[in-house]
């Protein structure tokens, strides 16, 4: 199976961290901060900071997107999509929340409301991780016309960014198109030559092009990055 960045099981590129909420207030900053912090705790933090009767808005939007994060975090995807939703209630001009929501959808295979929510993040602010993620939806979908474009524009706007690149390879592999995503591949690998999930990307797409002498080349050095970042 070739790999794919957003989905942890496969190889493709991973997704940019998680955004910080803007001008988040300072009585919750310690939440976002919480670097040496376990997500339960900083669960039980913007738990606290949810039920003052003065909190601000702005401080309950930010404190439900972090307790969202944190919840995703430990892959309880249910009540990280009640925050989230709670967050987009509160400010539906936020496109982080909307985002964020995408996110613990796609994890939960609930691919239509994601890619909902990340239009909705891409009208709202067409940053990298929307179109990332809804490129990764529509691939999930078979829906690689789509696929192909978001990731198209994700490389135009960051064209020095492998990951755009790796995930519009796989895409034009999986339609067929075995030259192109070759090429895209190769591109990869010129912008980061120790990414390990290029070069075996690269040599799925060499196999199926009925070249096994370059999909093994491909394979074992994927195999020796792999072993070097271990």
């Amino acid at each position: 199976m070739a790999a794919i960045f957003l989905l942890s099981a496969l190889m493709l590129a991973a997704p940019p961290a998680l955004a910080r909420p803007p001008s988040v207030p300072a009585d919750v900053s310690w939440c976002a901060e919480g670097r040496n912090l376990s997500f339960a705790q900083r669960i039980s933090g913007c738990s606290a900071i949810l039920t003052r009767k003065r909190t601000t808005t702005n401080a309950r939007v930010a404190a439900h997107v972090l307790r969202g994060q944190a919840y995703a975090g430990q892959r309880a995807y249910a009540p990280a999509i009640v925050d989230f939703s709670a967050a987009v209630r509160l400010n539906g001009a936020y496109a982080a929340a909307y985002r964020e929501r995408a996110d613990a959808y796609l994890a939960t295979g609930d691919t239509a409301r994601a890619i909902a929510d990340f239009s909705a993040s891409i009208r709202l602010d067409p940053d990298k991780g929307g179109y990332l993620g809804r490129g990764v939806a529509y691939l999930q979908v078979k829906d690689l016309d789509h696929a192909i474009a978001d990731f198209g524009e994700l490389i135009r706007r960051q064209p020095s960014d492998k990951v755009g690149y790796i995930n519009r390879g796989e895409a034009r592999r999986r339609k067929g198109e075995v030259e192109r995503a070759i090429a895209d591949f190769d591109q990869a690998i010129t912008l980061d030559p120790k990414d390990s999930s290029a070069w075996f990307n690269r040599g799925i797409a060499h196999s199926d092009n009925g070249d096994p002498d370059r999909a093994i080349a491909d394979y074992s050095q994927a195999i020796r990055l792999k072993a070097a970042a271990a």
